[in-house]
């Protein structure tokens, strides 16, 4: 029976695209800062773009695989750049994001306080950027630079 172990081997050789997720409440202490938190992992899937679109909440996303490519900023006047960490999301038009099929990390849905006590710095310069964390972690406004 060839055409059966030639479906055998195409079944074991062939991958589906693998897509998971698992979203949680942090405990009640952090409620006020952290809304939820996300890990996710696509994979196989054809390569394209994502839109990250405004939300109510600072965004900090994790990169466990290689750099997001960035390559359409909310705010026209910042560059494209690949970032492994960085926060977003409160901005009024959308960034697009560039994959290759595979995406894996994790990510924050900070609140407003959050924003304030994770990273030091009031919401409201990142309402048209994405910064990238280092730039950010706790520093304060004066010197959070965009990515």
């Amino acid at each position: 029976m060839p055409d059966l172990a030639h479906a055998v081997y195409a079944a074991r050789t062939m991958t589906e695209p693998v897509s998971e997720s698992m979203w949680a409440r942090p405990c009640r202490a952090l409620r006020p800062y952290v809304d939820g938190y996300r890990g996710y992992r696509m994979q196989g899937f054809p390569s394209g773009l994502h839109q990250g679109l405004p939300s109510r909440h600072l965004t900090v996303i994790l990169s466990l695989g290689p750099p997001v490519d960035i390559v359409r900023m909310p705010d026209p006047t910042q560059s494209p750049g690949s970032l492994t960490m960085f926060a977003g999301g409160l901005h009024t038009s959308p960034a697009t994001i560039a994959h290759d099929g595979d995406q894996v990390g994790i990510s924050l849905a900070l609140s407003p306080l959050g924003a304030r006590r994770v990273l030091g710095l009031p919401p409201a310069p990142l309402d048209r950027l994405l910064s990238s964390w280092p730039s950010c972690w706790g520093r304060g406004p004066r010197t959070c630079r965009s990515a």
